[in-house]
């Protein structure tokens, strides 16, 4: 099992007090990045449910507001921007050496999508649900891809 990430996620942690406990729990970001590199390592189906349902229900649309500039035109389709966001922070809050295998890992699971995104999808959809839903989880994992090999050339 590969301990890659597990210092900057608890580094990235913050305090909660929960009844007399305090405890570190880790941001959504350095969930992301663990739940990757665990499908990584054991490349089991239910690591990558958890980052989908992560990607799937992100939707805040304060966050999306405030920005909208960070957003590159062109680049990025409507239904990925929640996972671009993601994957832009995680490029801005994680090691180089961190981020570089995300980009890996991504890269790996776009390649195989057409047998990975299968398993993350109900088999009570009718053909055209079904086609949808698959397509919608593979912009959800380009949508991370992107923000994670973003680039802002106005801010070098």
């Amino acid at each position: 099992m590969s301990i890659i990430g597990l210092e900057e996620a608890f580094y990235t942690a913050e305090s909660q007090q929960i009844e007399n406990v305090e405890i570190k729990v880790i941001n959504i970001l350095a969930l992301i990045a663990l739940k990757l590199i665990a499908w990584n390592d054991r490349r089991t189906i239910k690591d990558l449910k958890d980052v989908y349902f992560i990607l799937d229900n992100y939707t805040d649309e304060n966050i999306f507001i405030e920005r909208v500039d960070k957003i590159p035109q062109g680049i990025v389709e409507y239904r990925e921007i929640p996972a671009f966001l993601l994957g832009y922070d995680i490029k801005d809050t994680f090691s180089q050496s961190l981020v570089n295998k995300l980009k890996q890992i991504t890269t790996q699971i776009l390649q195989k999508q057409n047998s990975l995104f299968p398993q993350l999808i109900s088999r009570m959809f009718d053909e055209d649900e079904w086609d949808d839903k698959f397509y919608t989880i593979v912009a959800k994992f380009e949508g991370l891809k992107k923000g994670i090999e973003y680039i802002n050339l106005d801010n070098i």
